[in-house]
């Protein structure tokens, strides 16, 4: 019975995000989560931009996924910079 309790306990802890973005203040689970955020993402302006509508993205992955969920039957024939 104490090793469940312990185990509860601990995950109970980790639904809390601790470690915050100095820039942005936005929470994460793990000191990794957030220097991956804080070096790749955070103010950054987005680059990426759908071709049917104004949705902006980091990630061209995330335009194409856009694309075949939002607006269904088009193709991303290219994608513009900005």
């Amino acid at each position: 019975m104490r090793y469940s309790y312990r185990w509860s306990h601990k995950k109970d802890d980790r639904k809390i995000p601790k470690f915050n973005c100095p820039r942005c203040l936005r929470r994460f689970f793990s000191h990794s989560g957030m220097n991956r955020h804080y070096r790749l993402e955070c103010g950054d302006v987005p680059r990426f931009k759908c071709p049917y509508c104004e949705m902006r993205t980091k990630y061209t992955q995330a335009v194409y996924r856009h694309v075949r969920t939002k607006h269904r039957g088009m193709t991303p024939a290219f994608l513009r910079l900005f």
